[in-house]
């Protein structure tokens, strides 16, 4: 959890046809970070003392729907090119290296929601009209389910957070080993028609109210011995006949059943040690909140968890207070209380 207010940093890196980081020199660089649904984050104050100018405050022509960028001038280096020999009139030196770097962070604590994790940047060369565009995409979960290496998670598929009167929530469900390898998922009560592979999966809704939401396995069309790759969650067919009162929440439960092989390995003397945890059957479950939105342009930022020590106290919890955003051309606006 200390992890959140460690800086992090890119470094932007240029290989052309015929130039390398050399073309960056005086190119102007934009970074462009999420506003919303994101596990990033930053600290504008201190990135304008490093020498970015920012669109936070005012949009401009180069502004992007629900990013922030960051802009830089890149200077000429102090490191000179001696692995080349370039022709009369090229430059000997690369972009100044402090020039190519940009700052960020992560939240101190997880929001399974927050699947808007790509940063682009754009490069604007001397003398070039359009830029050359990169980005990079950063993933967040828990590592290890129920105690074992293997991890059970439930995220959304795409930037929908919550279901919708006429728009499904599109879940992806997955199962990755201790190499992050991804394994299959399958409904049926064991593995004898598949061989490898996680088997019994079943969803439980915990709700007040059990019609709250109607779950519904994906792919659709798939066969008994195809594997599940995510959920499409519904509000309940029979809303209609609710009490006023009914809850458009819940949470789900989502579990499977995995038996973890006996595989010899080469190894190091400790994973060796460990090798009683690779040989045994095990249930796995991960739990995920439902939510219920009157339109897309709404999402709440907060901690999603609670996490205790192996002496079942706490060891963390958010002091941050829970935020309600509402996504516009000018970023995310709280919504006052």
């Amino acid at each position: 959890m200390d992890d959140g207010g460690r800086i992090r940093q890119l470094k932007c890196s240029y290989d052309g046809l015929f130039k390398g980081d050399e073309a960056l020199i005086n190119a102007g660089i934009y970074w462009y970070i999420p506003t919303h649904n994101t596990m990033l984050t930053f600290d504008e104050e201190d990135l304008i003392k490093e020498g970015f100018s920012t669109d936070a405050k005012e949009r401009t022509a180069r502004s992007l729907d629900g990013y922030t960028y960051f802009y830089k001038k890149i200077n000429i280096g102090d490191t000179k090119i001696d692995e080349v020999t370039p022709e009369e009139g090229d430059p000997y030196y690369v972009g100044k290296t402090a020039d190519r770097l940009f700052y960020y962070k992560i939240k101190p604590y997880l929001e399974k929601d927050a699947t808007n994790n790509t940063i682009k940047v754009k490069a604007y060369l001397e003398g070039i009209e359009e830029p050359v565009e990169g980005e990079i995409t950063m993933t967040f979960s828990t590592f290890g389910s129920n105690g074992t290496k293997y991890t059970l998670s439930v995220v959304p598929s795409g930037s929908q957070v919550s279901v919708m009167e006429n728009s499904p929530l599109q879940l992806s469900v997955m199962l990755r080993d201790y190499q992050n390898k991804p394994i299959n998922i399958y409904d049926i009560d064991n593995m004898s028609a598949n061989g490898d592979g996680a088997y019994g999966f079943i969803v439980e809704n915990w709700n007040n109210s059990p019609n709250a939401f109607d779950i519904t396995y994906l792919p659709v069309n798939r066969g008994k011995t195809d594997p599940i790759t995510g959920l499409k969650v519904t509000l309940g067919s029979k809303k209609d006949s609710w009490p006023t009162d009914t809850p458009y929440f819940g949470i789900i439960n989502a579990k499977v059943t995995y038996t973890i092989k006996n595989e010899q390995t080469e190894d190091s003397e400790e994973e060796k040690l460990e090798a009683y945890d690779k040989s045994k059957t095990v249930d796995l479950n991960t739990l995920y909140a439902i939510t219920y939105s009157a339109n897309n342009s709404y999402y709440m930022s907060g901690a999603t968890s609670i996490v205790y020590n192996n002496q079942g106290t706490v060891s963390y919890i958010s002091e941050d207070e829970y935020l309600l955003y509402t996504v516009n051309q000018k970023g995310n606006t709280p919504v006052p209380n």
